[in-house]
């Protein structure tokens, strides 16, 4: 679970709760404000969570894309989107945060999410796929790592070899 912490990330300087539905208080605004702040430290991506309660919206897809690409300043990002009207979330992907999020990963999302939402706990979804957000970054990091041990163990044995002594 993210922490909500006060860190602000260099990318966060804008706003990335946009809370169009009125679905969240004003004191779930800050929290969402401030787990997008400490995803977007891990991550090093824009988020932005957005709802949006309106009919004259044509296409959830091309308004989470006008909205990422308004609002912020990468092109590596998310944009979690909360439709009421239509009744569905969207998540709209781009950059390298489109290569972490394959349909694995969205349809994860979409089922954490969905199943708060279903509850009417809106902001317990949105923070599910927050976390779920991390939660993928950290398992790559490790998975990373994971492969990176044997190569550094082989270079040791290597150096080892070559030096005559074991590092």
């Amino acid at each position: 679970m993210l922490s909500v912490g006060a860190a602000v990330s260099a990318q966060a300087a804008g706003r990335q709760v946009y809370d169009d539905a009125g679905l969240f208080s004003d004191s779930e605004i800050s929290e969402l404000t401030a787990a997008v702040n400490v995803a977007e430290e891990e991550t090093g991506w824009d988020l932005m969570l957005l709802t949006v309660n309106d009919s004259s919206v044509g296409s959830t897809q091309s308004y989470a894309e006008e909205k990422f690409n308004e609002y912020t300043e990468k092109d590596n990002g998310i944009a979690f989107v909360l439709d009421m009207n239509a009744r569905l979330f969207y998540i709209a992907t781009g950059g390298e945060a489109y290569e972490y999020v394959g349909d694995t990963r969205l349809n994860e999302l979409l089922d954490d999410a969905t199943a708060y939402a279903g509850d009417g706990d809106y902001y317990q979804a949105m923070i599910a796929m927050l976390n779920d957000t991390v939660t993928f970054i950290r398992k790559e990091s490790r998975i990373i790592l994971l492969y990176m041990m044997p190569i550094r163990e082989s270079i040791g044995m290597y150096l080892a070899i070559m030096c005559g002594c074991w590092i």
